[in-house]
């Protein structure tokens, strides 16, 4: 009877175990903490604010001058630009769904959403945030060189989170519908999704992911979408993954 007892004790733990080593598969990158930022910069300045959502800012005063009240839990209903860039014309971080990095009055990147904004003494710009409408969390790179502000282009964006597809479908060799088709993934796999990139064709922009299937093998999906914003709504980070492995 002790015996039995100690079987199941261990299999119980081992359940646990396979579940928190699962969850942390369906993570999409990891957001820095205050500890790694601190020591990697020492020398900047700590903004905290609050709009829909909680974002950390950290500046350079080299860089950035601030131009509201630094106060903690406010709630802002209307746009209010948070920080100038010094002698950047038109260059602000102001609040919208959350702190957006602008540039002559036009939004710069992908993320409707940010949570971590970083502002180097070197004039390194970092982004951490929701790409799009989906649930996920990239990472984007600005410079300021020149007094100017200028986006530093990646082949994708990494994200790095296990999902579960809900349907069959091929990967191919190219972020093309034309290209050679790679492998078929089949429903209910396990596979990585490594990557997110935006692709411009006849002058409309379509979202293609990387992934690595259960083989080992690569390749691009497109990502469909029947509507705005639908696939933040329905089911998966992407309409062909199932809700089952999610994580922010």
């Amino acid at each position: 009877m002790e015996t039995l007892k100690s079987k199941m004790k261990m299999i119980g733990i081992l359940f646990f175990l396979l579940s928190i080593s699962f969850s942390s598969f369906a993570q999409s990158i990891k957001i820095p903490d205050d500890d790694f930022i601190k020591t990697k910069f020492p020398t900047l300045q700590k903004y905290q604010y609050f709009y829909k959502g909680e974002c950390r800012i950290y500046y350079s005063e080299k860089f950035v001058t601030k131009t509201i009240a630094d106060t903690e839990g406010i709630s802002v209903l209307d746009e209010k630009t948070l920080f100038t860039f010094k002698g950047i014309d038109d260059a602000c971080i102001k609040n919208l769904l959350g702190p957006q990095l602008f540039f002559n009055k036009e939004y710069m990147g992908n993320l409707p959403r940010i949570y971590l904004i970083v502002i180097t003494d070197s004039g390194f710009i970092y982004l951490y945030g929701q790409y799009k409408e989906y649930r996920c969390n990239v990472m984007e790179k600005y410079i300021i060189v020149n007094n100017k502000i200028e986006k530093v282009e990646q082949p994708l964006y990494y994200l790095n989170c296990m999902q579960k597809t809900n349907c069959d479908f091929y990967i191919k060799s190219k972020p093309d519908v034309n290209s050679e088709n790679v492998a078929l993934v089949s429903k209910n796999s396990e596979i990585e999704v490594v990557g997110v990139k935006e692709v411009e064709v006849k002058n409309q922009k379509e979202d293609w992911v990387l992934i690595k299937s259960v083989l080992g093998l690569t390749g691009w999906v497109k990502v469909f979408m029947t509507g705005p914003y639908l696939a933040g709504q329905t089911e998966g980070f992407l309409p062909i993954f199932s809700t089952d492995e999610i994580g922010y």
